[in-house]
C-alpha cells in the first residue's frame, strides 16, 4: 500500500543525508591517513635528526683525534663505531623500505 501523501522534499532531505553520511565517513579515513603521515614524518624527523648528532659527534672526535697525532689504536675506536652505526642503519633501512615503486 502506497502512502497517503508523499511529501518530494523528504526524499530530497534524505538525498542529502545520505550524501553528508558519505562525506563523514570519508572524513574519517583522510583523518586517520593524514594522523599516519604526520607520525612518519615525525619519525622520520627524528631519525634524521639522530643520525645528524651523530655525524656531528664522529666529526668531532675525528678532528680531536688529528689534533693529537691519531694513533692507529684510536682510529680503529672510530671506524669500530662507523661499522656498527652502518650496521644499525642498514637494518633499520631494511626494516622500513621506501614506499615508492
Amino acid at each position: 500500500m502506497a502512502p497517503l501523501f508523499h511529501f518530494p522534499f523528504l526524499d530530497q532531505i534524505e538525498f542529502i543525508a545520505t550524501g553528508l553520511a558519505k562525506v563523514l565517513a570519508n572524513q574519517e579515513k583522510i583523518m586517520a591517513t593524514l594522523d599516519d603521515v604526520t607520525a612518519k614524518l615525525t619519525a622520520a624527523e627524528t631519525a634524521g635528526d639522530a643520525v645528524a648528532a651523530l655525524l656531528q659527534t664522529i666529526h668531532d672526535e675525528l678532528v680531536a683525534l688529528i689534533a693529537q697525532g691519531p694513533t692507529s689504536e684510536a682510529l680503529q675506536a672510530v671506524v669500530d663505531r662507523l661499522d656498527a652505526d652502518a650496521t644499525r642503519w642498514q637494518a633499520a633501512a631494511d626494516a622500513n623500505p621506501d614506499p615508492t615503486p
